[in-house]
């Protein structure tokens, strides 16, 4: 049907209103999907009685696409997240005048432009450049087109690169061009062919790349490590490049973990200054770096300072974010407070004893002992000894607390703040092959991934041009890649899932030598460690198409025995990642008698799957292993959402949510809801005691940490004793590293009203 009035096209021109143009959009988007096309285009409401802009014709169908999604017509998600494809497209065609299917003479624009590395094709020969183009013009037009809305929302508003007048790359060509940088160490004749396999692996939602690294691979100069952690040593010109350190990461967009454990208590004596400052006073600094010195104008700089449960400083420390108690002058509310705890204080938790806290600083004088850097027995002997050198009068800067009273405190706080984190050093160290060489000493922002830090005692600084620089430096941070499996997009695939988890095995490694660290410490980690993270996104959405529960006996099988595959099938991978390249440096100080805490022979003896784990230390022991650490669980928020699943490893928050991305409050749905209903039951309808224990499972196959974001209903869990007491056991049992976020909410609230929930 033709009127006489006209639409206003993109580049200005006018044309005739015509519905056929429309029905063009209406009908593929509902193919495949229970939305019938005539429906879709009865409610799309125009005014034609004026000129309309062909955009604001897109924004309507969009707006009335979305506004139909529920958790009854899932549906129209995929309607809606299909328009919205089509007119990111058509926003990218519009700024480049490039078609999806044009990736080498996209790219080179975008070369050219300065978005992307000058040195991406660099690697590649002429035919390898053809295989690539014709790989992306075969799947991308497919796989950019086939989104949620949530998905491509987000990609749009977080991910894609932008210029003043909006979209300048597809999905498909940022996929690729990732996919080159990872593949151009390769050999040569592998190149072309490593980049294909990478880009199925991304465009395919797959694998999930962390946000640093999926939004700046490509870019010049940017950085692509998602986690550091650091240690301040106990002087002030070590304090202060602490401070500068932690400040270069934070410009750079990483998340940061310190440990603060060795600055001496206040009154403790100096030789220089006879009364040290309280700790709170070099924390409050830290929360202004983390203010001052943002993520690149995105958001606040995000930083967790870390003190041990001994430090006399620590009960003011558990205070810092209260609005209720001490010196409002030392307050700290833009950073995430981090209490570390090990297992002999647990026991006198559990005991209901006392415990001392105490001066390190004067307990290493007079035993030449640094606490710090001690686990295990060493540690627990340590405090033995300082109770001694207490009660015979020779360490005289000390406390005598309950046990029980400062666990409460923590606790507390855990809940009071919400963000308020709890990590058993001992915990933290049950994978660490090299502890005779280092320790982890805290957990990072997210309490997924943590290895050997060690203070920098001995560096060469430089200033050049205004700016300073380290070039030499006895220090580590340990820093980190991450990358999510998708198991939602795999399922029960065991083959599939096989060559999942050595694809991102090899990514992250790649990772390695081709990302940029902002400091020379974390560099130098990234090279001798070579630690990876590989976590899972869409678990919640496995979990409900396998129709298991977060809270059974056969739920937790479930979610183990896919944990133990991914370890298997990861560590497997690193090796023979070994055999072609080479083990990692720091593996000359490694012991592999335990891995994750176990002999082998008990891992062998407990696998849910019947892995021989004894078969894979004797390769390790043969032919080496490439990485250090290998899995770690992030929380991935945006990263599911790009992937259009769950994030992590938890349930649901809600069976029919919205987040709000590139302006539209936008829905999102679990991804089997049309097909698992009544299997997504919310966190806020789980027990946090059956969370810790589904969580016990997954972290038993994890060599580094889960990020466990716990809910907090009174209703179903009444009594914080009985959440303190799985915390206190799980972390004793050595299957619990580390508490992260907390929720309270009213229970009442979140009561479920379906019969079968």
């Amino acid at each position: 049907m033709k009127t006489d009035k006209k639409v206003i096209k993109r580049d200005g021109t006018r044309a005739d209103w015509d519905i056929s143009k429309i029905r063009k959009q209406t009908v593929p988007a509902c193919e495949g999907t229970d939305i019938n096309p005539l429906e879709f285009e009865s409610l799309i409401d125009l005014d034609t009685s004026h000129n309309m802009k062909s955009s604001d014709i897109q924004e309507n169908l969009i707006l009335v696409s979305k506004n139909k999604v529920s958790d009854e017509d899932p549906d129209w998600d995929i309607v809606s997240g299909r328009c919205m494809s089509h007119q990111v497209q058509r926003e990218v065609w519009k700024n480049t005048k490039f078609d999806i299917f044009e990736f080498n003479a996209h790219s080179d624009f975008l070369i050219k432009k300065g978005y992307y590395r000058k040195d991406l094709k660099d690697n590649f020969s002429e035919e390898d450049l053809a295989i690539i183009q014709d790989k992306v013009a075969k799947d991308a037009p497919k796989a950019d087109y086939n989104l949620r809305l949530s998905q491509i929302a987000l990609l749009k508003s977080k991910y894609l690169l932008k210029n003043k007048k909006g979209t300048v790359e597809y999905p498909s060509t940022a996929d690729m061009a990732n996919s080159m940088i990872l593949a151009s160490i390769e050999e040569e004749k592998k190149r072309a062919v490593i980049s294909c396999e990478y880009y199925e692996m991304l465009s395919q939602y797959l694998l999930s790349l962390a946000t640093p690294f999926k939004a700046n691979l490509r870019i010049p100069d940017g950085n692509t490590g998602s986690c550091f952690i650091g240690t301040m040593p106990d002087n002030t010109s070590g304090i202060f490049k602490s401070y500068w350190d932690m400040a270069r990461i934070s410009q750079e967009g990483g998340g940061i973990g310190w440990y603060v454990g060795k600055v001496r208590p206040g009154d403790a004596y100096s030789p220089k200054v006879p009364k040290a400052n309280v700790i709170t006073k070099w924390i409050k600094i830290i929360n202004d770096i983390a203010v001052a010195v943002n993520q690149r104008g995105i958001r606040n700089g995000a930083i967790t300072p870390a003190i041990d449960w001994w430090h006399l400083d620590c009960e003011v420390f558990t205070e810092i974010k209260s609005e209720l108690n001490g010196d409002l002058r030392d307050k700290c509310f833009d950073i995430f407070p981090q209490v570390i705890v090990d297992n002999y204080f647990l026991k006198r938790v559990k005991a209901k004893e006392d415990v001392y806290q105490y001066d390190q600083y004067e307990f290493k004088q007079l035993t030449g002992i640094d606490i710090t850097e001690l686990i295990g027995e060493k540690i627990e002997e340590a405090h033995k000894l300082a109770a001694i050198l207490i009660e015979e009068g020779k360490l005289k800067h000390f406390h005598k607390v309950k046990a029980g009273y400062l666990w409460g405190k923590m606790l507390k706080a855990w809940i009071e703040y919400g963000d308020f984190y709890i990590s058993n050093k001992d915990n933290i160290n049950i994978s660490n092959y090299l502890s005779e060489f280092g320790i982890a000493h805290c957990v990072n922002l997210c309490v997924e991934s943590f290895s050997i830090s060690k203070e920098t005692t001995k560096a060469i600084i430089e200033i050049v041009d205004g700016r300073s620089y380290t070039r030499e430096t006895d220090g580590l941070y340990h820093s980190c890649n991450l990358i999510s499996i998708n198991v939602a997009n795999i399922l029960n695939d065991d083959v599939l899932l096989k060559r999942v988890c050595a694809n991102a095995v090899r990514m992250l490694d790649a990772s390695i030598d081709l990302g940029t660290m902002p400091v020379l410490e974390a560099k130098n980690s990234a090279e001798f460690l070579r630690n990876i993270g590989i976590g899972v996104v869409g678990m919640a959405d496995y979990m409900a198409w396998n129709k298991a529960y977060y809270d059974t006996d056969e739920g937790r099988l479930v979610g183990e025995t896919l944990m133990e595959k991914i370890a298997y099938y990861c560590y497997n991978a690193s090796i023979d990642l070994a055999i072609e390249k080479g083990s990692y440096p720091g593996i000359k100080h490694a012991n592999y008698d335990k891995m994750f805490g176990k002999t082998p022979e008990e891992l062998t003896r407990i696998s849910p799957n019947g892995f021989d784990w004894v078969e894979v230390q004797q390769r390790i022991l043969k032919y080496g292993i490439r990485n250090f650490l290998i899995l770690a669980i992030a929380p991935n928020t945006s990263s599911g959402l790009v992937q259009g699943v769950i994030a992590s490893y938890l349930p649901a928050h809600s069976k029919n949510n919205t987040q709000k991305l590139n302006g539209l409050i936008v829905p999102v749905l679990p991804k089997f809801i049309k097909e698992r209903f009544w299997y997504y039951k919310t966190k806020f309808q789980y027990k946090t005691e059956d969370i810790i224990k589904f969580t016990k499972g997954i972290q038993r196959w994890t060599d580094t940490g889960v990020s466990m974001e716990l809910t907090i209903n009174p209703d179903l869990s009444p009594s914080i004793k009985s959440i303190s007491d799985v915390i206190v056991d799980s972390m004793l049992s050595g299957e619990l590293k580390a508490v992260y976020y907390s929720l309270t909410i009213d229970g009442t609230a979140h009561i479920c009203t379906d019969c079968a929930n």
